[in-house]
């Protein structure tokens, strides 16, 4: 669902909470068990007011929500700084993703994410304009789960946006990685050695040589 903030019309329009709550008890109903709301970067407040609005409005949308539905704020098209963490983590969201590519400050909102939450970091380029690697998603979602002692276990991984502009091949080349990455996140710390490029996330040991070659992976 798009956010509330998308049309910079929440704060003298509450009537658009109410629509977009029961768009969500909808699809609850209809059981559906995720449920995630967009807010693009550049919609998002910077000043103390709509920070409040932001923080009241997004409180009001959730709540009364049944237990059971897992739902998620994303922050698409940049990053989410100006905000800032007081009125991102408002509302009682289970999970959080960001644009780590077109917003990569919002590492900093990452780091100090309560321990409880979720976060989906969106490193796969939906883009176009860059090349993802192995790497840099088995980092990212290591990193996340390391900050707070969150866990990997709520840690997810994401195009950083929507695969929809995307020719089919490079959209499926796109998710074919995050799930090469997931497996091998999935395998722990042998599949990781095993899988990446050693220089990649070990300069000390590349650079003395002590590192074995990846294994060959599987064409994409």
């Amino acid at each position: 669902l798009w956010g509330l903030f998308a049309a910079r019309k929440v704060a003298a329009a509450p009537g658009v909470v109410a629509a977009l709550r029961a768009g969500l008890l909808a699809l609850a109903e209809a059981g559906c068990p995720v449920v995630e709301v967009h807010e693009p970067a550049p919609s998002l407040p910077g000043d103390d007011a709509g920070r409040g609005a932001f923080a009241a409005a997004h409180r009001a949308l959730l709540d009364g929500l049944p237990e059971g539905l897992h739902a998620s704020l994303a922050i698409t098209g940049g990053d989410a700084t100006s905000l800032g963490p007081e009125a991102l983590f408002a509302a009682p969201y289970r999970s959080h993703l960001f644009d780590l590519l077109d917003g990569p400050e919002s590492w900093r909102l990452v780091a100090v994410a309560p321990p409880g939450r979720g976060i989906v970091v969106g490193v796969g380029d939906a883009s176009g304009r860059r090349r993802t690697r192995l790497e840099d998603v088995v980092w990212a979602a290591g990193y996340a789960a390391s900050t707070r002692g969150r866990g990997m276990d709520r840690v997810g991984i994401a195009p950083s946006g929507s695969l929809g502009g995307l020719a089919p091949d490079r959209a499926r080349a796109v998710i074919d990685l995050l799930g090469e990455a997931a497996r091998t996140i999935a395998g722990g710390r042998d599949e990781v050695l095993a899988s990446l490029d050693p220089r990649a996330i070990d300069a000390r040991s590349a650079a003395l040589g002590l590192y074995r070659e990846p294994r060959e992976r599987r064409p994409r």
